[in-house]
């Protein structure tokens, strides 16, 4: 039986979430605090929660229309959540094979729960079907009652068919017997009773309080009243996932030796699934041991038989009790014995998390992640609320539901995230933004040149060509050109993208004093490496000379180096101009693309450098000034120069 669509309503800040759809292994819910997803998944919890735990009006109901609803609770209690759940074939085979080929209209069934806490169960039963089949048995009734039995489509309406024909026909008798057996007890509920309620996954979550300490006394363990108290099941949970029983560390009926093979045995099978998920240090491993508290153990009175849960590490070959490591290791570690534990548990389970792993590094939010597809998505459907970007998958952004709360209809969540404000989206938009940043190079340790635009792309890529069949210094192969912005763009690329391996070229446009964040920055081990090759070098040596009334551009982009002839016969071709553009009618000041755009002003055309570049490679092959390609090669090899590792 696998969750589908959930819908809760009249729930504290939810007046109707409307009817979400749940994917069948994990989905996730966003959103802003305080928009209602924690109280969605309380309100789901109680479908059948584990705990057992019911609905309280003065703390659920919503508190402005509370007093109204008290008035009408005990005679008319409102509905709080109601899940539809798709059946799996054995359980329709099972239904089936009790009571009859098609006596179900469909494969789902849709479970409520009220405020009462009394759970409703809906069935789309064909109770026509299965009379169809009772009359078709029945050799002994005559046409006239086999032709009212027929007409008839539910079991009070097979009543009142045949009750005139009862005592003209044997048949007749027999099936009006069974028939008013059901008449007044929904055939629905018979099956929810005897084949499927059963097989009502649990719901179950996992929070901070279920955190297990680092030391236990045995007697809590051995109390069945508190086995399911916080702490102490996550305990259970670590002795279970190992094979061992609680009542097999009682250290007065056992040898010594008999009980440490037994933690021995838990500890190993514990550490192996850690250092399977946990990436931030493979030589953990975890050490569980029994003992009696010792007259000065400040915890526990002397002579208290004590389990103790100690994390270690195998090179530095040292521990720690478990509650001093890291809160977020604590909680990582806790959650992944209780969901291991869980992991094969036999029944159907919805697992619930409210914002999992916010004390994980962000790393380490990958890892659990990690955990949660490889362990649990596969046997156990898995609902959480997130606010990291690394607790999103964004190759399954099917799965992400954003939760809003609008000031007059309450929370509401939708699976269409195109109608959802910016703000609830901005851990997935942040999620997104880290990926594409990851992937922008086909391989993560290729060298990457950095450049402004498109158009610097198309330039480098068609002077790298005419170099080459010239034999001159041309761009090395292994650059992936990049084009993504100036100076302020470059660094949290360099910092969201680090690799030791990976080296980054900034071919800089515009005035040396832009690069001054860079400088400021460059003490940092992540920046510090990054070579800077700017245009305005090459502006200054050998390039072009100003053409008549132009004064030396501060800055420089990469059309600075191709001669003013060769710039305005390409500007004219890619715009076809006519007349062709002059130099007498480019403007005064500034670079050769500032000069340009006030030159085509008076045309009406508004210079595309794209254009012009893709202009340029179309004529790939014809003759070039050499001064032209003398600064392309000098420029390419300056870049490669930034390739070599620098001397150690």
């Amino acid at each position: 039986m696998k969750l589908t669509h959930v819908r809760v309503t009249k729930y504290r800040c939810i007046e109707d979430s409307g009817e979400v759809a749940v994917e069948p292994d994990v989905t996730a819910f966003i959103g802003r605090n305080e928009s209602g997803k924690t109280a969605f998944l309380e309100a789901l919890r109680r479908i059948n929660a584990a705990d057992g735990s019911r609905f309280d009006i003065t703390l659920d109901y919503p508190r402005t229309q509370l007093g109204a609803y008290r008035r009408r609770h005990a005679r008319s209690p409102d509905l709080v959540v109601a899940a539809r759940f798709a059946l799996d074939e054995q359980e329709t085979h099972e239904v089936e094979k009790r009571f009859g080929r098609g006596i179900l209209r469909s494969n789902t069934v849709v479970v409520k729960r009220d405020y009462k806490s009394q759970l409703i169960a809906e069935l789309p039963v064909s109770e026509g079907q299965i009379i169809r089949q009772i009359v078709s048995k029945r050799q002994d009734l005559d046409e006239p009652a086999r032709a009212a039995a027929l007409g008839a489509e539910s079991f009070k309406q097979l009543v009142a068919a045949l009750t005139p024909f009862e005592k003209k026909s044997a048949g007749a008798q027999t099936i009006l017997q069974v028939a008013r057996q059901f008449e007044h007890h929904p055939l629905g509920a018979r099956i929810w009773a005897e084949v499927l309620q059963a097989r009502l996954p649990r719901f179950i979550s996992f929070g901070d309080d279920d955190v297990m300490p680092g030391a236990i006394a045995l007697t809590q363990l051995l109390d069945p009243a508190l086995k399911n108290a916080p702490g102490v099941s996550t305990v259970l949970a670590l002795l279970e996932l190992a094979g061992v029983e609680a009542i097999e560390l009682d250290p007065h009926k056992q040898t010594y030796e008999d009980l440490k093979a037994k933690v021995e045995n838990a500890a190993a099978a514990i550490t192996d699934e850690l250092v399977a998920y946990w990436s931030g240090d493979k030589d953990l491993e975890v050490h569980i041991d029994v003992a009696n508290a010792s007259q000065n153990d400040p915890d526990f009175p002397r002579g208290t038989p004590v389990l103790r849960i100690r994390i270690g590490n195998r090179k530095r070959r040292a521990s720690l009790p478990l509650d001093e490591r890291s809160r977020g290791f604590a909680w990582f570690f806790s959650f992944m014995v209780r969901l291991c534990q869980l992991g094969d548990y036999p029944g159907p389970l919805v697992i619930l998390l409210d914002e999992p792993g916010l004390s994980l590094h962000a790393g380490i939010q990958v890892d659990f992640l990690r955990f949660i597809e490889d362990r649990l998505g596969p046997n156990h459907q898995v609902l959480y609320t997130t606010h990291s970007p690394f607790m999103l998958d964004i190759k399954r952004l099917e799965r992400a539901r954003a939760v809003t709360l609008h000031p007059t209809r309450g929370t509401t969540i939708s699976s269409d995230l195109s109608v959802v404000d910016q703000t609830t989206l901005l851990p997935l938009r942040t999620a997104i933004g880290s990926s594409l940043a990851e992937r922008i190079l086909p391989d993560g340790r290729r060298a990457a040149l950095v450049v402004r635009d498109a158009a610097e792309l198309l330039w480098l890529r068609h002077m790298a060509i005419e170099t080459q069949r010239r034999n001159r210094p041309t761009l090395d192969p292994s650059l992936s050109i990049v084009p993504l912005g100036g100076v302020t763009d470059l660094i949290p690329y360099a910092l969201m993208t680090a690799h030791p391996e990976r080296r980054l070229v900034f071919l800089h446009e515009g005035a040396p004093a832009e690069l001054a964040p860079l400088a400021r920055l460059g003490k940092s081990a992540l920046l510090s490496g990054i070579g800077v090759v700017p245009l305005t070098s090459f502006i200054a040596d050998g390039a072009p000379p100003p053409l008549p009334g132009q004064a030396a551009p501060a800055g420089a982009t990469i059309e600075d180096l191709i001669e003013p002839a060769l710039w305005l016969s390409l500007v004219t071709e890619a715009h076809k101009l006519s007349p062709p553009l002059s130099e007498d009618e480019l403007g005064p000041d500034g670079g050769l693309v500032e000069r340009t755009h006030k030159g085509l002003e008076g045309s009406g055309e508004t210079l595309d450098r794209l254009l012009v570049a893709e202009t340029a490679m179309r004529r790939a092959g014809s003759p070039l000034p050499p001064a032209m390609v003398d600064r392309f090669a000098r420029l390419f090899e300056a870049i490669n120069a930034h390739l070599v590792p620098a001397p150690s």
